[in-house]
């Protein structure tokens, strides 16, 4: 126990972030489940696709920007992330649309998802719209990504932002 609280009180005094909680996660056989259960795709489908999300492939590294690696030295800081991930390709929603986007960190997943699908269903507009309140300095993102273009980040008040949709597309 004084192990944990050793731990705690040094993410308050000394951790790089208060609400974005970027971490590793161990129970990546969950995750699968869960998405099992939700999708109803075979486990070794939905492995393959979490195995996407794979620093090694310059392909998804290009979608983060240089911030990221300069400030995240363990790259494997998804956490519930990689859910979300799962669950974009495999139920391929035309809009993604992300409340509280902070750094950008599920952004550039989310967004990397979205360019994923365009590949495997060319005839289907796949998009991403983050929204915050403020635009963040460090953005994690890589707005110069050339893969990719159809995203908008809109700093704003997400309800605001809401009020005014009205597209009625798939959407998560």
């Amino acid at each position: 126990k004084k192990r944990k609280i050793i731990l705690g009180l040094k993410w308050i005094f000394f951790g790089k972030e208060i609400s974005n909680l970027t971490y590793e996660i161990n129970n990546r056989d969950e995750i699968l489940h869960i998405c099992q259960i939700i999708t109803n795709q075979e486990i070794e489908k939905l492995d393959q696709i979490l195995k996407e999300i794979n620093f090694d492939n310059s392909e998804f590294e290009s979608f983060f920007s240089k911030n990221f690696y300069e400030n995240y030295e363990n790259k494997d800081v998804f956490g519930r992330r990689m859910l979300w991930y799962i669950l974009v390709r495999c139920l391929k929603p035309e809009l993604v649309i992300e409340s509280g986007i902070d750094k950008g960190l599920g952004s550039a997943l989310m967004i990397y998802a979205q360019y994923k699908n365009t590949g495997e269903q060319k005839d289907k507009n796949f998009e991403y719209i983050g929204t915050d309140l403020i635009k963040k300095n460090n953005f994690l993102f890589n707005y110069e990504n050339s893969k990719f273009k159809n995203y908008k980040f809109i700093f704003d008040d997400t309800l605001k932002f809401l009020k005014n949709f009205n597209d009625k597309k798939k959407i998560i």
